[in-house]
Order: structure tokens, then sequence, then C-alpha cells
């Protein structure tokens, strides 16, 4: 195992910069890297998150067995890349979003039974009532300049 993890380091970098290459549809890892290095004065935490999440994903991708053609390519970290692009941007770091960025891969059921994705629909079910309440409160909990009102109290700030 351990040998596996050593020949792993050497390819992880170069993987990771070409999957954050992929995101401009640039196969090569100092595209990759050269964009990373452009976004750190920009938002210094969409780069950390970005540069998390690209290789955490291609480091996830290759101990699972994909092809190594394709995780070389940067074909699992570029998505991953834009994910942590957007959860760098909104949200602080914390440990509930690093579950959820792993929860996928901890549950490795291959059924396609719902009865049998108990963690996949715990999860989409927490996500799916988060936004409806998020959609509620902003919807009938903001009165003018987006400030927070009480709809039984000042009425509804838009007409149904």
């Amino acid at each position: 195992m351990s040998g596996r993890l050593v020949r792993l380091d050497g390819e992880v970098g170069h993987a990771a910069a070409a999957g954050y290459g992929q995101v401009l549809f640039a196969e090569s890892p100092l595209g990759g890297l050269l964009m990373l290095l452009g976004l750190i004065p920009l938002a210094p935490r969409a780069a950390v998150g970005a540069a998390i999440a690209c290789t955490l994903a291609t480091v996830l991708a290759r101990l699972r067995g994909y092809p190594y053609a394709e995780w070389r390519r940067g074909l699992y970290g570029y998505v991953a890349a834009l994910t942590g692009v957007f959860w760098g941007v909104l949200f602080a770091p914390t440990l509930v979003l690093l579950a959820l960025a792993v929860a996928p891969f901890v549950d490795r059921n291959p059924s396609t039974k719902p009865g049998d994705r108990k963690i996949a629909i715990t999860l989409f079910t927490m996500l799916l009532m988060f936004g409806a309440v998020l959609t509620i409160i902003g919807s009938f909990f903001r009165g003018t300049g987006y400030n927070w009102v009480w709809p039984w109290a000042q009425g509804v700030f838009f007409e149904l």
C-alpha cells in the first residue's frame, strides 16, 4: 500500500493542476497552475477551496481505481475545482462542508433501490429542506432593502 501512495504523490500534483486547467478546456497542468495563481489575489478562499477539492477528487479517483488516463488528464478534478470555487466564495470552510464533499465516496452502496440508499436519501432530503426553508425566508420575511420583516406585522413585500 505504501508503494502505491508514494507513486501517487508524484502524480497527484500534475493531475490536479491538469484538472484545474480543464475548467478552461486546457489540459495543461501549467495552464491550471496559472489559473489558480491568478485566482489567489482575487478570491483566496475560492482558490484554496478549488485546490483542495480538485486534489481530493483526483486522489479519490485514483484510490477508487478509476481509469488511469482519465484521472491523469484531470477529468475528475475539474468539476471538483468548480465546486471548490463555489463553496470557497459563498461559505466559510467548515467540517460540515468537508463531510458533505466526502459523503458520496463514503456511501459506496452500488444499489439502485431507494430503500438501500439511506445516507444518500437523508443527505438529499436535508438539502431539499434547507433550500425550501431558505426560499420561504427569502420570499416572505424580507421587506424593502431586503430587511427582515414579519409578514403578519407589516404585510408581504410583493404581490402574489
